[in-house]
């Protein structure tokens, strides 16, 4: 989930990724078992709003268990009995199947902010809660191992690059879910709103943007520190 990704990287630091990515999904799963809970016992909701429990717990695992089989992979890990080819193999099926929840929670989010203005609108706002949770959880374990980084200055330059050029896509978008309601009245477009619309994203985009700088600085800098030991 790195976005330096033009250049192949360190397999140490891509098999740590990998680990944490693998326990940010068990986490997920937890997080997703007391959300159903929740739901169920709590406020007794409709179909509908356990979409996003009902992703997490079949689409990913369907995606674990075929990628398992076609890779040779068992489906119970035993790492005391696998060698290190199996169990960096699993690391990574189970990164991947995080990185598809996390693709999911973040498209089934900005629905809710658009277009679901029921009563529930809170109560579906847990389904953002699991993501953020988990991905600062994430976030902070890799920050944390130093793996965070990029493996060279070329890929570094561009990787940052290409950091700035999804930051702005994503202020974009999320200045959008936060304004489209003054952005469209009686089915026409009101121009006026667009400052609005830029405003929102100015305010998101910025302290991602800085926040997303330091989470790198501080990793790269206990990198440095990890190589010097």
């Amino acid at each position: 989930m790195s976005i330096f990704k033009s250049e192949p990287k360190d397999e140490r630091v891509q098999m740590e990724q990998n680990k944490i990515a693998s326990k940010s999904y068990k986490l997920l799963l937890i997080l997703t078992i007391i959300s159903f809970s929740i739901k169920l016992f709590t406020f007794k909701l409709e179909f509908f709003n356990y979409t996003c429990e009902i992703f997490i717990f079949t689409i990913p695992t369907i995606f674990i268990i075929i990628k398992k089989l076609l890779n040779r992979v068992p489906l119970i890990l035993n790492k005391s009995s696998c060698d290190e080819r199996i169990i960096g193999l699993t690391y990574k099926i189970y990164a991947q199947a995080f990185y598809i929840c996390f693709i999911y929670c973040l498209i089934d989010g900005s629905r809710i902010l658009i277009f679901d203005d029921s009563k529930n609108l809170i109560l579906n706002m847990i389904d953002m809660i699991l993501l953020l949770t988990t991905c600062l959880y994430f976030t902070i374990k890799v920050v944390s191992s130093g793996t965070f980084i990029s493996t060279s200055k070329k890929s570094y330059k561009k990787g940052m690059k290409r950091f700035k050029i999804a930051t702005i896509i994503g202020s974009i978008f999320m200045g959008f879910v936060f304004n489209w309601n003054h952005l469209i009245s009686n089915g026409k477009l009101v121009f006026k709103s667009i400052p609005l619309i830029i405003l929102g994203a100015a305010l998101w985009g910025f302290p991602f943007y800085f926040a997303m700088r330091a989470f790198i600085k501080k990793s790269e800098n206990i990198a440095d520190k990890n190589v010097n030991q």
